[in-house]
């Protein structure tokens, strides 16, 4: 997510920490370093989020192909 803030892509972790989805581990070191996963319980949800994120792109494909068809 490169157009992503550090300190929007900070609190939205911290969010998703604190709701449970994301598991972030803090390590002591210099500089500070930080590690964010998804929880085992949430990665159940992989499958169905592949599906949706596949049929959003056939669905772009298939809008781009008509308003090609438009002359869009």
């Amino acid at each position: 997510m490169p157009d992503i803030s550090h300190k929007v892509l900070t609190e939205t972790l911290r969010n998703l920490e604190d709701e449970g989805p994301v598991i972030r581990t803090v390590y002591a070191e210099v500089p500070p370093r930080v590690e964010s996963c998804i929880s085992p319980h949430k990665e159940s949800a992989r499958p169905l989020i592949g599906a949706v994120r596949a049929w959003g792109r056939e669905h772009l494909d298939w809008k781009h192909l008509e308003w090609k068809q438009q002359g869009r």
